[in-house]
């Protein structure tokens, strides 16, 4: 997952599948980032209003090390993966792909 630390690898990767016995979706990266964990939450589910969503989305996109073009909506869907990541932070770094559903 370390290797959308580079523009290059997401240009190539701009996907994530996940499939499932009962469904199969396409997601599109917009945002990969590092980050301490205690600096803020990336696996918050809920939000209270469509602006909260907007506003960890932005964050997100705000961290990312590049920009993606991917535009996310209040409507939309997304999926969040976080790992280790050592090279940032050491034991609390930790390294965010987030994606829109398709």
């Amino acid at each position: 997952m370390t290797g959308y630390k580079k523009q290059s690898f997401w240009q190539e990767h701009d996907s994530i599948v996940l499939d499932s016995l009962y469904r199969r979706e396409t997601y599109r990266v917009f945002a990969a980032l590092n980050m301490n964990i205690q600096e803020w939450d990336p696996s918050v589910a809920n939000f209270p209003s469509g602006e909260a969503f907007m506003a960890f989305v932005q964050r997100a996109q705000a961290l990312s090390f590049y920009d993606t073009g991917v535009e996310v909506n209040e409507e939309d869907e997304i999926v969040t993966l976080i790992t280790c990541d050592r090279s940032y932070a050491g034991a609390d770094g930790r390294m965010v792909v987030m994606a829109v559903k398709q």
